[in-house]
This record gives C-alpha cells, structure tokens and sequence, in this order.
C-alpha cells in the first residue's frame, strides 16, 4: 500500500482523497478563512477546535488527483503548512481521516497521537514530506516528544 491510498477526507458524508492540514495558534489569532491555489485541489472546508487558550484551525482538503511527481507533492505540502504559519499559527501539520488527533492537554503526546503526524512545519525548522509513493509513515515518537516539549505551553493547557 502506498501512502497515497491511506489519505483521505470526509467531503459530505463520503470519503475522497485529500489531507487535513492543523494550526495550532493562541485562540482567536487565526483568520476564519484559507485560501490556496493548486490545479489539484478542489476544495477546503475549514473547521477550529478550541480551549480557553488555544484552537486548532483544522482544514479539510480535497484533491481532485494527487500530484504526479514527489516534487510536486512536497511543493503543494509546504504550501499548505506555510499559509498557517503565515496566519497565526505556530506550528502546523499534516494528517489524514482516520489517523489519530488529540487535543490539549494530550496533543503531541505519542501515546494520544503516534501515527497521526505526516509532516510539520514552523517558522524556524520542518519535518521530511513523506513520498505519496512510499509507504504509510508518519512523524515518529521521540519527534512528537520533542514537539509536545517545545510547544508545552499551549499543547498541555486545557
């Protein structure tokens, strides 16, 4: 199985191919909206999860056919994670329906999220883009460790 064929999205009540890309911001520093432009997309539905002190934008997005090249794939990730980061987030990251997501307090903690994180990003450093042709992989423990430390604030808050 090739890792393109694990992601998907709920469009309606069905599932199609597509990520879900993740903000993690101080709440209410995220505009409402996400505008991006790729000939593979076809459209993205914007949601937030919120606590007292922070949210987590989460946009669901639907690819009208997976990019032909990893350079490509890799452009379009970067893409999707910088818009975020440009938008009040400070870290963001890569998943798919189905893979596991957990809110603070739990956020990055491997035990609530291993599997759950395809690529991250933030304005200082980022993780690999996994190959849509390799297998399924995902951003390891000791990585989602490190994330949960650096970002305790927030990621552990109620």
């Amino acid at each position: 199985m090739k890792l393109k064929d694990t992601l998907e999205v709920i469009s309606g009540h069905e599932l199609s191919h597509g990520v879900i890309v993740y903000g993690l911001s101080i709440r209410g520093s995220q505009p409402r909206t996400v505008q991006l432009g790729s000939d593979f997309i076809n459209r993205i539905d914007v949601s937030f999860l919120y606590g007292e002190q922070w949210e987590i934008r989460v946009c669901d997005i639907g690819f009208t056919k997976w990019p032909k090249t990893n350079e490509q794939w890799n452009a379009i990730v970067h893409q999707m994670l910088s818009i975020m980061l440009s938008t009040g987030a400070v870290i963001a990251w890569l998943g798919s329906e189905g893979r596991p997501l957990a809110t603070p307090p739990a956020l990055f903690d491997p035990k609530a999220m291993e599997g759950g994180i395809l690529a991250w990003a933030t304005s200082t450093e980022s993780s690999p883009v996994p190959s849509l042709d390799g297998p399924p992989s995902s951003v390891g423990n000791n990585e989602l460790d490190r994330l949960r430390t650096r970002f305790m604030d927030l990621a552990t808050s109620d």
